[in-house]
């Protein structure tokens, strides 16, 4: 995984960098979507992340803090951190909304876009 300064930040920036996973809502079919949060897994709006507790805490990060999170395209800022389930270095954002951030390298066996596990600095902005 690459470092804080490898997004160009310093390290002094309170955040963490996480594997980015990519999901549908619980109300999302293909890209269209039926409303706008995520009740099976509390997320009340699309702009947000799923994020370990731990993680968030490390990070000096809490629960609701608005941060950016940054990849090796862009950055999406004001995204709320919610707590979740989710395996420690490990994140959850909706698609289509944060395919934006990462480029779509493509797995060679399957040809695929390769979202599943991308690298992103989650940072207080």
């Amino acid at each position: 995984m690459p470092q804080k300064q490898d997004f160009g930040v310093p390290e002094s920036t309170r955040g963490i960098v996480i594997a980015l996973m990519t999901g549908r809502s619980y109300s999302q079919h293909n890209t269209v979507v039926y409303k706008i949060g995520d009740q099976y897994r509390g997320m009340p709006h699309r702009n947000c992340i799923l994020m370990n507790s731990g993680d968030a805490k490390q990070a000096g990060l809490q629960e609701h803090d608005r941060v950016t999170v940054q990849a090796d395209a862009g950055k999406l800022e004001n995204v709320e951190i919610i707590y979740g389930m989710v395996r420690e270095g490990s994140a959850l954002m909706f698609y289509p909304e944060v395919n934006v951030i990462f480029k779509a390298r493509i797995e060679a066996r399957s040809g695929t876009p390769a979202y599943k596990r991308v690298p992103a600095l989650v940072y207080a902005s």
